[in-house]
């Protein structure tokens, strides 16, 4: 199959003909860019995928590789939240200790608690 271009100019339509040759088609395994890969259609056409071409002890292993990895994210992440609280609660309890503070940060209506 062909596709022809219409409305390119004489010096684009020669190198578009130059890179694609007479030849090369897509079912030949080129695709538009010229390069030597395969192209997508034809991958997916109902062709063996990489799980039916490994074996099922590579595919164990990878899956549990897979497990331990997210596994140690979640540990990471927790531990990045337990510092995390750590670090507030000994802010809160400094800031107990520091009179200017709490007086800035006090209610200003102390005779409320006035009995």
């Amino acid at each position: 199959m062909r596709v022809e271009v219409i409305a390119l100019g004489k010096k684009k339509q020669a190198r578009a003909q130059r890179h694609q040759g007479p030849e090369r088609t897509r079912a030949q395994g080129s695709n538009d860019r010229g390069d030597k890969r395969p192209s997508e259609s034809l991958g997916s056409g109902g062709g063996a995928t990489l799980k039916d071409l490994l074996s099922a002890d590579t595919l164990n292993k990878l899956s549990n590789q897979a497990a331990q990895l997210k596994e140690e994210e979640a540990r990471k992440q927790e531990a990045v939240r337990e510092q995390a609280r750590a670090e507030r609660e000994a802010e809160r309890k400094r800031r107990e200790n520091d009179f200017a503070y709490l007086l800035d940060n006090s209610d200003p209506d102390w005779g409320k608690h006035k009995s």
